[in-house]
């Protein structure tokens, strides 16, 4: 069974209540600090204005940090529905052996990932779609039923690159991570030939890790780049 860090989403429910506190103490220091200036230094409209963008930042930094609280707070329904995608898909991740180390739902430097498999055979990174009636691609994007992954997309490779730079300057190995986007569709069935990512369901997650075929990497270089991100982002969370 895959080695497994981090928290699946009802688990970490109040991690976004822990940083919006932390948000918001920094943000009143900020205006405590304001009002310690002598008066004359701010006006009523640059106060306001200083709150008012303090607020915008913090707003920011809350949903840039904890991307599921928008459905958390707005979209009840919606939230739930990942949330049942989300066991599905660790259940899935347990089935992998134990060279497979998972990272589960941590934040690196403001990009958000789910889930990152990281062992000998390669650096995969995974993200959930919403929406069941995958309808295949179209103009080399994917789509679920009317609604086109684009973004999702461009998201999940912004995220490959910037953990491929991190990896090499860290530990001064080559590798960028393999993008894979998880249907909420039942059943086993694997995409590959669309966007240059892998979509698959939540039932053939194991069948598109062992099937690596490129280089292995490194020996211990996986090992030491999941246990860089477990402490100095996990640990932190």
């Amino acid at each position: 069974m895959a080695y497994i860090e981090g928290k699946m989403m009802a688990e970490n429910a109040g991690a976004g209540a822990k940083r919006l506190a932390i948000l918001s103490l920094s943000g009143a220091l900020v205006v405590l600090l304001v009002f310690l200036l002598p008066a004359t230094s701010w006006t009523v409209f640059s106060t306001v204005t200083l709150a008012v963008v303090l607020c915008l930042i913090i707003a920011y930094m809350y949903f840039r940090m904890d991307p599921y609280a928008w459905k958390r707070i707005f979209d009840r329904p919606g939230y739930e529905r990942l949330r049942e995608l989300d066991r599905r898909v660790i259940e899935s991740l347990r089935r992998l052996d134990d060279s497979c180390l998972v990272l589960v739902n941590t934040t690196v430097e403001l990009f958000h990932i789910e889930y990152l498999v990281v062992s000998r055979k390669g650096v995969y990174l995974l993200s959930k779609i919403e929406g069941t009636g995958m309808t295949g691609c179209e103009n080399g994007i994917p789509r679920v039923g009317e609604h086109s992954l684009e973004k999702e997309v461009a998201l999940l490779w912004r995220t490959c690159h910037f953990l491929g730079i991190l990896m090499k300057k860290t530990y001064q190995v080559d590798v960028l991570p393999h993008p894979v986007l998880v249907s909420s569709d039942t059943g086993a069935f694997i995409m590959d030939n669309c966007a240059e990512i892998t979509i698959t369901s939540c039932e053939s997650i194991p069948s598109v890790i062992t099937r690596a075929s490129g280089p292995p990497l490194p020996e211990g270089a996986a090992e030491n780049f999941a246990y860089f991100i477990k402490t100095r982002y996990m640990s932190a969370g």
